[in-house]
């Protein structure tokens, strides 16, 4: 999935995960999810993410590949707690680990699939949604936007 379909879905399970906390502090998880969606990519420089830490993402790119380590369960809970342990993230540890998660089942609907069980070899693949299609541009992304807007709305009245 390209860049802003990831933080439109990260965004949209922060708020669901918010449940009825104030305008803030949805807007908070929304940040933080949709924040949090785009570090999977860490390892691309191509990503957006990889693009303002070039080093590092050559660097990870090199050294495990892309969707690798980065897209499994593991990587999602361990850069979630590393994340939540700097004291501005510190309270939101699920915001960070569902928007993290979020990017993880979208790329598992890409024929390429995740490894999600990582250091296993099993990949998990829905092969649904090519990268940038049709169906992502015209579908996808807007379905999370309106899902982002209506929960984001029902949960403010």
């Amino acid at each position: 999935m390209l860049w802003y379909t990831h933080v439109m879905a990260g965004a949209a399970a922060g708020v669901l995960l918010a449940g009825s906390a104030d305008p803030k502090g949805m807007l908070v998880a929304a940040g933080v999810s949709g924040f949090a969606s785009l570090l999977p990519d860490i390892d691309s420089p191509a990503s957006i993410l990889g693009r303002t830490v070039p080093v590092f993402s050559w660097g990870t790119k090199i050294v495990v590949g892309h969707r690798q380590v980065f897209h499994s369960l593991l990587a999602a809970i361990a850069v979630s707690y590393l994340l939540s342990s700097i004291s501005v993230l510190q309270p939101h540890f699920w915001f960070l680990f569902y928007g993290y998660a979020s990017h993880l089942l979208l790329d598992a609907m890409n024929p390429e699939g995740v490894p999600l069980l990582w250091p296993f070899p099993i990949r998990l693949s829905l092969p649904l949604v090519e990268t940038g299609s049709l169906l992502e541009r015209l579908v996808l992304r807007p379905l999370f936007a309106i899902l982002f807007c209506f929960v984001l709305v029902s949960r403010l009245f």
